[in-house]
């Protein structure tokens, strides 16, 4: 048995837990055999007393079968690797299938069909290593060939498509369609050439990711100082293929519902078939708050699903804010007539949207020629007035 399968398995079965990965098909050959068959599908009959219904077994269909050809000529298994094959790709070891060029007048055209299996997901990952040799103008194909129901495989997928030698550990992750049947087909098409061989198939599926989808962010959680909450905003939330509910987790000083009724720091959303709908959540700014301006996120978190987040951003403002040419922008509050601003600019960009605000501007001399007032809550008024 090959030595590096223990790892594989090892691997494989850690990889399955983490992400849900389903093996659909594996074949390294160390102990299968290779039927030979005229049948053109896997299916509905026997071959030398091999049940082909039973889904378990290789075999082998001859396009042209060409006298000239003995069994040498055949897609065998090989315990080596020889030189009529090419040079071994890194996965291939021991025991492959293998067919190689019997004679100067032997015309092949053979492929190696593997047994069939459904898939569940719209995506699988193929991968298998493969060497082919060419001398004049032979060809090495794969594909994968799909059915809906009974009957032929009539559609397929083409993996490989070569006419120059080879030595290749192939990969690719493929679209499918769930419930359909589908197998794989390595072709060789060769005239007094070499061969080519195929070893370590692996086909797996995983289930999709877990994912979270979130709203728009809330901004202007305001409210005049002593009143609090602010007012409530809403976003929504939703998720699929999830393995758990999506837990929501409000930032400090922020609260979040989904009634808006019954707020707190902390909702469940419960899934129904690893799927929460569009959900309506809704978040505040916390009262009691001292003034100032506050920000954060919601985390939307689910096992396995990569969290996501909302911002919030309010305001806990005065109703009442002090503008005096002697004032400070930056180390006065704006608060009190003591600790004014020096500019109306810096006490229309200060006052909270979505309550109504007085800027008292005091009697001096003022440089501003053109102010942004793109708040409606706002009144001003001038000294004495």
């Amino acid at each position: 048995m090959k030595k590096h399968y223990l790892f594989a398995l090892i691997f494989s079965l850690l990889f399955s837990f983490s992400y849900s990965q389903t093996t659909l098909y594996s074949e390294n050959f160390t102990s299968t055999k290779v039927y030979g068959t005229s049948l053109n599908d896997l299916g509905y009959s026997d071959y030398n007393g091999v049940s082909w219904t039973s889904n378990t077994y290789l075999y082998f269909f001859d396009h042209t079968e060409d006298a000239d050809c003995d069994s040498d000529a055949d897609w065998t298994e090989a315990s080596s690797q020889h030189t009529y094959y090419g040079t071994a790709p890194s996965g291939m070891s021991s025991w492959r299938a293998g067919i190689k060029s019997d004679n100067s007048t032997c015309s092949q055209n053979q492929s190696l069909i593997t047994r069939r299996w459904t898939a569940s997901e719209s995506t699988m990952t193929i991968s298998f290593s493969y060497s082919f040799r060419t001398y004049t103008s032979d060809g090495f194909y794969v594909y994968l060939q799909s059915r809906s129901g009974a009957g032929a495989f009539s559609n397929y997928q083409t993996l490989v498509s070569t006419t120059s030698s080879a030595s290749v550990d192939y990969s690719s992750t493929v679209n499918v369609t769930s419930g359909h049947e589908y197998r794989l087909v390595f072709k060789y098409v060769g005239s007094w050439d070499y061969g080519a061989a195929v070893d370590t198939i692996l086909v797996t599926e995983s289930a999709p990711s877990p994912s979270i989808t979130v709203g728009s962010a809330i901004t202007n959680l305001n409210y005049a100082s002593g009143s609090g909450p602010s007012t409530s905003q809403s976003t929504t939330v939703s998720g699929s293929n999830l393995e758990a509910d999506i837990t929501l987790t409000a930032p400090t000083n922020f609260e979040i519902s989904t009634d808006n009724s019954s707020f707190s720091d902390s909702k469940t959303l419960s899934h129904s078939g690893g799927t929460v709908n569009s959900t309506t959540i809704y978040a505040r700014l916390k009262t009691g708050l001292s003034n100032n301006s506050y920000s954060g996120n919601i985390t939307a978190s689910s096992t396995n699903a990569t969290s996501q987040t909302i911002s919030l951003s309010g305001q806990v403002s005065s109703t009442t804010i002090y503008v005096d040419d002697s004032g400070d922008d930056d180390n006065n509050t704006g608060l009190t007539s003591d600790s004014p601003y020096a500019t109306l600019s810096k006490a229309i960009s200060t006052a909270a949207a979505g309550i109504g605000v007085t800027i008292h501007i005091g009697a001096g001399s003022y440089s501003e020629h053109t102010l942004n007032l793109n708040k409606s809550n706002i009144t001003i008024q001038g000294a004495g007035s």
